[in-house]
């Protein structure tokens, strides 16, 4: 046994023992921290408590919703309500922000800072004309895309104690693009500036770990 130590009850109504200054989590919105305390009865020892950090969502653009947490990530991308239409609203092709807020990973790793989440949302055109053979018809589609990102380095804090830097991109601008099925984001025809307006080329899924 640890001692002194914290008990801890999880949502799972299993009991947990952990050392002073450990973390842990407890599903995926909810980061805790066993921290000593003095003891007012007895200064001469110390005592220990459990802190806790609840992970509280951004909410959603007008027309969208987010999908239950998961054990794996407290806060799901935003979905479109099943009986809503970008069509419907007329908009075009824009960037949409939300509040400044940390980065948080699926593993729960959190940034330092805060950061502008952004996105492309709007409506593109589609079309579909009519052609001979047996195809019949050929289809040209567009989709609501990022045209210009700024990329930030990102620091990230991981309740293992490991630290990480990954790079996260806010959007800037977008535009109506052709669209692709390709199996990793089409970047074609984008462009990536630094902070300081430098284009360069990166890839914003590296995350690269750190020792303490």
């Amino acid at each position: 046994s640890i001692c002194p130590s914290c008990v801890y009850i999880n949502s799972k109504n299993e009991t947990e023992y952990h050392a002073p200054n450990s973390t842990w989590t407890d599903g995926s919105c909810k980061l805790l921290k066993c921290e000593l305390t003095v003891n007012p009865c007895y200064p001469q020892n110390t005592s220990t408590q459990i802190t806790t950090d609840h992970i509280i969502c951004d909410e959603c653009l007008p027309g969208f919703q987010r999908p239950p947490a998961t054990d794996k990530e407290c806060c799901p991308p935003c979905e479109p309500k099943p009986d809503y239409s970008i069509a419907s609203e007329g908009a075009t092709c824009k960037v949409a922000t939300t509040k400044w807020d940390k980065i948080r990973t699926s593993d729960n790793c959190t940034s330092n800072k805060t950061y502008q989440h952004t996105q492309c949302m709007g409506y593109c055109d589609s079309i579909s004309r009519a052609t001979y053979g047996d195809v019949g018809y050929v289809s040209t589609c567009t989709c609501c895309q990022p045209y210009l990102t700024q990329v930030e380095n990102v620091f990230l804090q991981c309740p293992s104690g490991e630290s990480r830097s990954t790079k996260f991109a806010i959007i800037k601008t977008c535009r109506c693009r052709q669209f692709k099925c390709v199996s990793e984001p089409d970047k074609s025809g984008m462009k990536e500036v630094d902070a300081q307006g430098k284009v360069f080329e990166s890839n914003p899924n590296n995350i690269e770990k750190r020792s303490l």
